[in-house]
């Protein structure tokens, strides 16, 4: 049988900026294609005109000629089109998802003087200590951990709630105390209350 990896994707953090031109192309074809429409429709071309400059730029550009662009205007277009072709790329591809294996073996026979082979610690086993160390405490009926990079995500359900910080500062100390215990490297843990139930439940 095969073992299943669950993979995750990084958002892009350069995902606005590519969203923004999306948006700014897009707000232009649908203006310059409304301007289209209403002169196919038969409204006067120069309230067209006036409105979006659409037939006189390209009047401007239809007359041009070979002898109209010199050398300067030649290199200024070169090198406005090489650097919008690079900011391009460069945008594209930072948007391109980065999958990853969410849950990693954590190595532990990098020491120096070890043995050789590999000695490496599973993610569930630091996901089962984790929940573990929640479920020792007073008032806490269940827990859930997921393995991530660089931490442990861990969702706490109460049933019997008193002082929430509290108790989850204790759940994080006994993980810590845990950890610690079984010689484990002491990954940072992420608590998220996702339930409260008992009589002081609302």
């Amino acid at each position: 049988m095969r073992a299943r990896r669950r993979l995750r994707a990084e958002r892009p953090a350069s995902l606005w900026p590519s969203r923004l031109l999306a948006l700014l192309a897009a707000a232009v074809l649908v203006w310059y294609g409304l301007m289209v429409a209403l002169l196919a429709a038969g409204l006067d071309p120069a309230r067209v005109d006036s409105l979006s400059g659409l037939l006189t730029g390209f009047d401007r550009l239809s007359s041009l000629t070979a002898t109209d662009v010199d050398g300067a205007a030649r290199a200024i277009v070169a090198a406005a089109g090489a650097v919008m072709f690079l900011v391009f790329a460069f945008l594209v591809r930072r948007s391109l998802p980065r999958p990853y294996v969410a849950r990693r073996s954590i190595d532990l026979s990098a020491a120096e003087g070890s043995t050789p082979g590999a000695l490496s610690v599973g993610p569930r086993a630091i996901e089962r200590a984790a929940e573990r160390a929640a479920r020792r405490g007073g008032g806490v009926s269940g827990a859930v951990a997921r393995s991530a990079p660089g931490r442990v995500e861990l969702d706490v359900e109460l049933s019997e709630p008193s002082d929430l910080p509290a108790q989850l500062r204790d759940v994080e100390e006994r993980y810590a105390a845990d950890l610690d215990r079984l010689g484990l490297p002491k990954l940072p843990l992420d608590i998220t209350l996702v339930a409260v139930k008992g009589r002081h439940a609302r």
